[in-house]
């Protein structure tokens, strides 16, 4: 009992030299800051995009190049109205603790040119040596007629607090180079960070891959890319509804398939809806369908926010997104059961792209891209659906033998929207040509 007691002096004296550590080490106290600790009025901040950069920051002016995937962080899904017009910004910079005014200008793309924005420097020394960080929070509008407001805060990659905002997004300073950059579309300061140990396992193993350059396929055909990159992770095909890597679902693709001009979709799930005409697949392909080439009664139909040529509609509603034929609704999907879904299959997703050559038995991969998503909602797909950018693929007909055939009901969306669906977007790897040849 006494060895108890003698220790407790020395505990003492351990926990005070401790204290005054942290009141004097400044990276110490840095340790145990916050997002929110160095923005400016975070109950406003409803969005975050973190860009990293090779050049100097000097000037009275300079642009940033938006990446295609991010552009939804100064146009929301539900303001895609305003998508082409230019918008005048306030921006907001901090030296020394004190605030500094300025203007920018948002520019979204036009034609194949990217989204820029223009920011103006105030006469405040803003040289930060390459590489650097770049953190734009977007604030909320209190009304459809105030200006947006844009906080700017420069910093170089090697300082302390950049390990701070790097963790929020999962990733680390050897993650960091020009091309690299994270949106958090719905920030929250009271949400606590996620772990992100399974993506920095990942990327340990695609480096690798990465780094061999032109991997021959294992298998041809349009499935070849995703079993190519599974066997070179060590997984085998499997049906698992927790995902592929470590819990996280894994999909791959070919060259530019998220670029803004490609038209390319993507499946996101199977979910049939609940149907409310009382009807069976064997009476509902003859009512909604048509008859095919082959002679076979089908209802093959992509249904989107507006009426196909077979009279299919989808409806956006608050709760749940209604099918409808001819004006009248026949089915609905409620949106805890999207959720339900999305969760389930989307919660974490790797989209893995790389460069090919060649073609068939002989076409080759070179894995180059890896983009991180994670937290979709229903909402989001509610609101993608609304603009088009989402819709759901009808599969069924009737057999020979008169029985019903449905392959399923898919919802599917644009590859290039696919970040509005989630609330997280990381460009972990990967840098276009265009931009290392602009130096960005």
């Amino acid at each position: 009992m006494s060895s108890r007691f003698e220790l407790r002096p020395i505990c003492c004296l351990t926990l005070l030299l401790l204290a005054l550590l942290l009141a004097i080490d400044p990276e110490a106290q840095s340790a145990e800051e916050s997002i929110s600790d160095r923005l400016f009025e975070p109950a406003r901040v409803d969005a975050l995009l973190l860009l990293a950069g090779s050049q100097r920051i000097e000037g009275e002016s300079f642009e940033i190049v938006i990446p295609n995937l991010a552009e939804c962080f100064l146009v929301p899904p539900r303001d895609r109205k305003s998508d082409s017009k230019s918008t005048a910004l306030r921006v907001i910079w901090r030296d020394g603790g004190r605030d500094y005014a300025s203007m920018g200008n948002w520019q979204p793309r036009i034609r194949s040119r990217h989204a820029t924005l223009t920011v103006t420097v105030p006469d405040i020394d803003l040289l930060v040596e390459p590489p650097f960080l770049l953190l734009l929070a977007r604030y909320r509008r209190e009304n459809s007629k105030k200006q947006a407001t844009v906080e700017c805060h420069a910093f170089g990659a090697k300082e302390f607090w950049s390990d701070v905002i790097l963790t929020h997004f999962g990733l680390t300073p050897g993650d960091i180079r020009p091309g690299v950059f994270g949106l958090d579309s719905d920030w929250n300061p009271k949400r606590p960070d996620w772990n992100a140990a399974s993506m920095q396992k990942f990327l340990t193993k695609f480096d690798e891959i990465s780094a061999k350059g032109f991997t021959p396929t294992l298998r041809s055909g349009s499935t070849g890319i995703g079993y190519t990159l599974e066997t070179l992770l060590d997984i085998k095909e499997n049906n698992n509804p927790q995902g592929d890597f470590l819990g996280v679902e894994l999909k791959s693709h070919r060259g530019e398939d998220f670029s803004r001009s490609s038209s390319k979709k993507m499946n996101l799930f199977l979910k049939e809806p609940r149907w409310l005409d009382g009807l069976s697949h064997k009476e509902r392909i003859p009512k909604y369908g048509y008859v095919d080439d082959n002679g076979r009664t089908a209802l093959y139909s992509t249904a989107t926010s507006l009426e196909n040529a077979h009279g299919l509609k989808l409806i956006p509603a608050e709760q749940e997104v209604f099918l409808a034929h001819n004006g009248e609704k026949v089915a609905t999907w409620e949106h805890k059961i999207l959720a339900g879904r999305l969760q389930e299959k989307l919660k974490e997703t790797i989209f893995v792209g790389a460069e090919t050559r060649g073609s068939g038995r002989s076409e080759e991969f070179h894995f180059q891209t890896a983009l991180y998503c994670r937290e979709p909602s229903a909402r989001r797909l509610a609101d993608l659906i609304t603009t088009g950018d989402a819709m759901v693929e009808m599969r069924m007909h009737i057999k020979e033998s008169g029985a019903a055939r449905n392959h399923g009901t898919a919802f599917r969306i644009q590859q290039n929207s696919l970040p509005q669906l989630y609330r997280i977007v990381v460009l972990c790897r990967g840098v276009s040509k265009q931009m290392l040849a602009d130096g960005r």
